[in-house]
């Protein structure tokens, strides 16, 4: 499987490497997601201390509800509520403190390794979460996440550590 397609379909893995659109580590940006129903274009830009101005502007995938910039500002995922296979029906997603790891959670949480040019899906079968996946956090260290969901009647933490062979 092509992750990096699947990333960029699912996640969007936006590089901002169209010509107008060139991410430069130190450089601040806003992204002005659409509303529910009103499309799919999402506003690009770029801020300093003196002024915002827009950079220009890209088609997203439907449904998306969160960015998450790679620490050094060079990467930035766009994530979607829509289903592509294996990954369906985006709950959550965050990335790891040292940038390494994407993680997005469904019914199951995918562990995909950013840390190179290409993107790596660890864990094409995904790890199962109880309930309904509402917010991901890390350890200091980045060496664990902790993904908080919800079921019925309870609210549940499940601690995955992460590596070469994510573990519960």
């Amino acid at each position: 499987m092509n992750v990096c397609k699947f990333v960029l379909v699912c996640v969007l893995c936006l590089l901002l490497g169209q010509a107008s659109l060139v991410a430069q580590p130190g450089n601040t940006y806003l992204f002005r997601l659409p509303g529910p129903g009103v499309g799919t274009a999402v506003e690009v830009y770029s801020t300093t201390a003196a002024q915002v101005a827009q950079i220009g502007s890209f088609a997203g995938p439907t449904g998306q509800f969160r960015i998450i910039p790679k620490p050094d500002g060079t990467r930035f995922y766009i994530l979607a509520a829509n289903s592509i296979n294996p990954i369906t029906q985006v709950q959550t997603g965050a990335l790891s403190p040292d940038g390494r790891y994407l993680l997005v959670a469904t019914n199951r949480l995918y562990v995909i390794d950013v840390s190179g040019q290409n993107e790596n899906l660890i864990n094409p079968g995904g790890i199962g979460i109880i309930g309904t996946a509402i917010d991901i956090t890390f350890n200091l260290e980045g060496t664990r996440a902790f993904i908080l969901s919800r079921g019925a009647t309870v609210t549940y933490v499940t601690a995955i550590n992460l590596g070469p062979n994510p573990t519960v």
